[in-house]
């Protein structure tokens, strides 16, 4: 068993960490996209990219893996 453990990604369906994230001033979005090494949100592309993978046959020999996918945090 796998898993994946993402960051700080913006998605539609998460409205209330979107609406608390837009709620923020400009200094605070900027203060916490900051606290991303790779400086802005990920994408839920990016994480389905990362489920792709496990899926597939390429991923056949791991097992046991935590995947952050957190733009470096």
């Amino acid at each position: 068993m796998n898993t994946i453990l993402p960051g700080f990604i913006l998605t539609p369906p998460d409205a209330r960490v979107a609406q608390r994230y837009y709620d923020l001033t400009e200094q605070e979005q900027a203060d916490m996209v900051s606290s991303v090494p790779l400086g802005r949100p990920g994408k839920p592309e990016e994480v389905a990219a990362v489920v792709l993978f496990l899926a597939s046959e390429a991923a056949s020999f791991v097992s046991g893996a935590a995947i952050d996918v957190n733009g470096g945090r």
